[in-house]
């Protein structure tokens, strides 16, 4: 991989692979979101985060009225019953 982050290290073999990931170093989050306004370092986190604002949202939680786009956060949210709120 010929395409080297100076900052830690991580290779890549295409050159916009490098770039995006100097992203998260730099904090930079151009990708923004038309609806709530929240930024994202990289087009593919805005996608998977603007199903939220769809109403597909077929995983509900069984204990309380919410629900969720993808099954792992409705898991995470569970533990919140389960657990306690974190401290």
């Amino acid at each position: 991989r010929p395409y080297k982050c100076d900052v830690c290290d991580k290779s890549y073999s295409l050159l916009r692979s490098l770039n995006s990931h100097k992203r998260c170093h730099k904090k930079e989050k151009p990708f923004q979101c038309n609806y709530c306004e929240q930024q994202f370092s990289t087009i593919g986190n805005l996608d998977k985060h603007i199903v939220i604002h769809s109403a597909a949202q077929p995983y509900k939680c069984g204990v309380c009225d919410k629900s969720f786009t993808e099954m792992n956060n409705l898991s995470s949210h569970l533990k919140v019953h389960r657990d306690g709120p974190p401290h």
